[in-house]
């Protein structure tokens, strides 16, 4: 949906603020807390306005998978000599956005604005002039990429979700706010995963048992390869800053599901204002 000249997500900050303001200088209400899913700018805001920042852990635990994925995916995947001989979609994902650049240019592919386009549509690009009979298709699934981690464990992804889950509930419980221990628990999985249960007892006894316990053989070889790559991934996903928005074990994900079911009747960039109240109506009925 457009506004003036400029797109409706990109105003969803301003409009923020100024909820907030109206919320606070014409409501009088007191706002503790704000819960969201990762934005740097809404936190800015919230900053300014002396209000707390949580973002929502069912949207970290989303990235966490996709971004464990990724570091699995990377140990499995030799980056080809050169752009030219990729056979697979994952195989171009190696390359840089500029070395994809470059390439294109020496095959003469001249694409609008390529400086401003983002490395996933380089890619497509790419993958066009490799397969011309793929041009303008969607990409084909990265196979790869969906079952890095299952290679390790069929029902790995759903662990990592589940511990990131209750890593943070533990400190919910807790009620002590403390970003430096929840880094730790999460972290730890890493570790657990290659058959380190040293810091299994007390807290993380329930987490290590729904992982499959120590009993389940590790799913790699502590000090190898992927135990590096995934405890890398971690390191930088699960850092102290970025975990201390999420000692709350707060979600929007209720939210999300409401909207979702809402834009059954009708999207959102259709007459919103008008059609907002009667598309809440058919949700709630539903």
């Amino acid at each position: 949906m457009l506004w003036g000249n400029e797109s409706s997500w990109k105003l969803e900050t301003q409009f923020l603020e100024k909820l907030l303001h109206r919320l606070k200088d014409e409501n009088n209400l007191i706002i503790a807390e704000v819960v969201h899913d990762d934005c740097g700018t809404v936190d800015v805001i919230l900053r300014r306005m002396n209000i707390n920042s949580q973002k929502c852990m069912w949207h970290k635990a989303k990235t966490f998978v996709k971004r464990l994925r990724e570091a699995v995916r990377g140990t499995k995947t030799v980056k080809p000599a050169a752009v030219g001989a990729c056979e697979h979609v994952h195989e171009v994902k190696c390359f840089t956005k500029k070395e994809l650049e470059l390439w294109l240019e020496s095959k003469c592919v001249n694409v609008a604005g390529v400086s401003t386009r983002k490395k996933d549509e380089l890619v497509e690009i790419v993958w066009g002039v490799l397969f011309p009979d793929e041009a303008g298709k969607a990409l084909p699934d990265d196979v790869v990429e969906i079952d890095a981690l299952q290679t390790l464990h069929c029902n790995a992804a759903e662990e990592a979700k589940e511990w990131l889950y209750g890593a943070c509930r533990l400190r919910e419980r807790a009620k002590d706010d403390d970003g430096d221990v929840l880094v730790t628990h999460v972290q730890h999985l890493a570790d657990h995963w290659a058959g380190d249960h040293s810091c299994c007892d007390k807290e993380l006894s329930n987490l290590c048992k729904a992982a499959g316990g120590p009993d389940r053989d590790p799913l790699y070889e502590g000090g190898r390869r992927v135990h590096f790559a995934v405890a890398r991934c971690l390191q930088q996903f699960a850092s102290n800053t970025k975990m201390a928005y999420y000692t709350r074990a707060t979600m929007t994900f209720n939210n999300e599901c409401f909207h979702s079911m809402i834009n059954k009747y009708a999207m959102k960039r259709l007459n919103f204002p008008k059609s907002y109240e009667a598309r809440v109506c058919c949700t709630t009925l539903e």
